[in-house]
């Protein structure tokens, strides 16, 4: 961001508060709103779907992928 001229740079690691998120939407999923998903998405969909959530879920766990937040002000120049 500073290469392309932003100052103020801000950024804010939400790893921490996001790994029981992930956890509770791919349980969801697996779970009570499996059939539900089945209905309008189905079934090979939905199973490939919370596979992926479950490989989400142990990248953000081992800090791979960590969601954040990033601010910053771009100069008028």
């Amino acid at each position: 961001m500073a290469q392309a001229g932003f100052l103020d740079i801000r950024m804010i690691d939400r790893n921490e508060w996001y790994k029981p998120v992930a956890h509770r939407e791919h349980d969801a999923m697996a779970g009570p709103l499996y059939d539900q998903l089945v209905a309008r998405v189905g079934k090979a969909f939905a199973d490939n779907e919370i596979e992926v959530w479950r490989a989400l879920t142990v990248v953000v766990d081992s800090g791979e992928l960590r969601p954040g937040h990033m601010r910053a002000r771009k100069p008028d120049n």
